[in-house]
């Protein structure tokens, strides 16, 4: 063995870099206004309209100078146009009707382009309740989905109150879904959608009977923040439910193959799937998320055999349960003795992709944990289980000995279905806190991005160079090409940039950017401790296997 690896070894080449990711302009404060007459320029870029779909496409809203706030469409390979302008006709809606506010955040964008956004009307007969309307389209053109004060469709004695920007969601086939308040009778919520394809239609209302569950068991309040509509059109959303006994608990809802509103999962109730003495307590009502494959992925509080716990819950379809992570499990890639003690329920630092898969912030407990090193981020990049990103006060790669992730918890981080994440966290180098962006490629390993402070080149002509310095990142989106666009602040300007996508290298295994000998040396080591960098062959296990493959790597180059 000892003399195979020498030969190995002998025969690797000298040290050789890997080639450098770019970063391109996207769109940025002072500059021309893509779709409009030369001399029209950008403003006023709002970082929280950011939204992008799995594939790339993207949209944001900024202010065209002399024109006013528009919607812009951003196509996968960088291309800018506008969509629609505000203080014009609002579309679908009756003449002298002007759409004067594209409200964010927050547009849904999917995958062939289309939008759907809740926006503010004024004009001809517009009231308190009708100001709002919901609108979806692209550069075809827009159509009015709802609107206040409309009667609601099949229910003649029902309309619309207000409806909000922050519940409404879309599909890949363009079908929405929303929640919204009624006028009549005033402040009931409905849940309302278009994935059947035959127009809009009740889901589910407040005071109505729960199909499947004992008569005279209720819908009560809807939480829109985890409304849902999935690729096969199925809505699925978190409701307080009233029970026919008495009392009142919350609820996963999940429309069935017969469109039917079903209470897939319930708090204080046995957990799908597992023993009858494990049960739900309280699920998390911030961090919940669902996917297009109608997967829910949440928080809760549990009970097993009679003893209280917390977990990491992914409900696949009404069918099971996966915990994913429970309190009192060694965490993976620490220290014997680590173990999980809670999970964040925080809306942006959990997260679900398209392919089951969930990232999540614990909370540690056990050797060695103290209140500075206590977070850290977990995620399923491909290994079998979770496996760590990142922890509080470990050091923080990319920057100097003595700079560390500072603050796991209050990070913004995406999860796409190549299973690679990209987050935005608080840095320290124990004297200022800064912002840094970091993403881990599709062998899970973690990169740096980009820090604020950091001067960087976005002409992507290799040829050219426009260096500027980030002073400021306000927000990410990841698509699955592992292509990353930035709302950022920078000298003199702010903005959109894109950033190339991290650069899978898998044979350099100790992430100096050069291929050589010394890789191998970092392989035995990631090997040893069946870290993600040991998996060469991408199946997402460590086996000895994986020397070949990484042999194979380190020839083929990067």
């Amino acid at each position: 063995m000892h003399r195979f690896v020498a030969a190995v070894l002998a025969s690797l080449t000298a040290g050789t870099a890997l080639g450098q990711p770019t970063f391109q302009p996207i769109a940025l404060n002072g500059e021309q206004a893509p779709g409009f007459d030369p001399g029209v320029t950008l403003s006023n870029f709002s970082s929280s309209s950011l939204a992008m779909s799995d594939n790339g496409n993207a949209v944001f809203r900024a202010f065209a100078s002399g024109q006013g706030n528009v919607l812009f469409h951003v196509s996968p390979s960088g291309d800018v146009q506008p969509y629609l302008l505000e203080n014009t006709q609002a579309p679908g809606l009756p003449a002298g009707v002007n759409l004067n506010t594209i409200q964010v955040p927050r547009a849904v964008v999917n995958d062939s382009g289309e939008v759907v956004f809740t926006g503010r009307v004024t004009g001809t007969g517009v009231t308190l309740n009708s100001r709002h309307a919901i609108f979806a389209g692209d550069e075809s053109g827009f159509r009015a989905v709802a609107r206040g004060d409309d009667a609601v469709p099949g229910s003649p004695t029902l309309a619309y109150g207000s409806i909000y920007n922050d519940y409404t969601q879309f599909n890949s086939a363009g079908h929405a879904a929303f929640w919204c308040q009624l006028a009549s009778p005033s402040l009931n919520g409905i849940i309302m959608s278009e994935g059947d394809g035959q127009g809009l239609r009740s889901v589910a209302t407040k005071n109505e009977q729960v199909p499947g569950m004992p008569v005279g068991t209720t819908f009560q309040f809807f939480l829109g923040n985890t409304l849902n509509i999935d690729d096969a059109g199925r809505t699925s959303f978190i409701s307080e439910i009233e029970l026919a006994t008495g009392g009142h608990r919350y609820a996963v809802i999940r429309e069935d193959e017969t469109w039917t509103p079903t209470v897939v999962a319930q708090e204080r109730a046995p957990i799908p799937g597992h023993p009858a003495t494990s049960e739900f307590n309280e699920f998390g009502l911030f961090s919940p998320k669902a996917n297009s494959a109608g997967e829910y992925a949440l928080i809760s509080s549990i009970t097993e055999d009679g003893v209280g716990s917390h977990a990491v819950c992914l409900i696949a379809d009404g069918v099971g349960v996966s915990l994913v992570a429970r309190k009192g499990e060694t965490a993976p890639g620490l220290p014997q003795g680590v173990t999980y003690a809670w999970f964040h329920d925080g809306a942006e630092v959990f997260a679900l992709n398209n392919t089951g898969r969930v990232a999540f912030v614990a909370a540690l407990e056990g050797t060695g944990v103290n209140l500075d090193n206590r977070y850290a981020l977990f995620a399923e990049t491909g290994q079998s289980g979770p496996v760590m990103i990142a922890r509080n006060d470990d050091h923080a790669t990319g920057h100097p000995a003595g700079t560390y992730f500072d603050d796991v918890a209050g990070s913004r981080v995406r999860f796409n279905d190549a299973n690679q994440l990209a987050f935005i966290i608080t840095l320290s180098d124990g004297t200022d806190s800064f912002k840094g962006l970091y993403a881990t490629d599709e062998f899970g390993v973690l990169h740096h991005v980009v820090s604020v402070g950091d001067t960087i080149d976005i002409d992507p002509d290799p040829e050219q160079t426009n260096l500027v310095t980030i002073t400021r990142l306000d927000n990410l989106e990841l698509a699955n090409s592992g292509e990353i666009l930035i709302a950022v602040s920078i000298s003199g300007s702010s903005g959109l940039i894109k950033y190339s996508g991290v650069v899978a290298c898998p044979a350099d295994t100790n992430h100096d950017g050069i291929l050589s000998p010394a890789d191998f040396s970092a392989w035995v080591q990631a090997f040893n401790t069946q870290s993600p960098a040991c998996d060469q062959n991408n199946d997402g296990e460590c086996t000895p296997a994986d020397f070949s493959a990484w042999v194979a790597n380190y020839n083929a180059g990067c």
